[in-house]
């Protein structure tokens, strides 16, 4: 989802996200037209976002190691 000349246009995901769940949808609209999200940091989303930096660096790092170039 986003705005173009004020007008939220949607994507083929936004569906399903819909059909999923009607706040991501909310948030994606909010985000779409430059509303700041305050999220709220728990335990539980520090450790996971700290879980998946780790992830990503390591699948790059093996995309490198792998002879491919990863442009940042």
């Amino acid at each position: 989802m986003q705005t173009r000349d004020g007008r939220l246009l949607f994507s083929a995901t936004d569906l399903p996200d819909y059909l999923a769940c009607e706040h991501l949808t909310e948030l994606s609209r909010r985000v779409a037209e430059g509303e700041p999200i305050e999220r709220e940091r728990t335990a539980m989303s520090v450790l996971l976002a700290g879980q998946g930096g780790r992830h990503e660096t390591r699948y790059l790092e093996g995309l490198i190691a792998s002879g491919l170039r990863v442009m940042q």
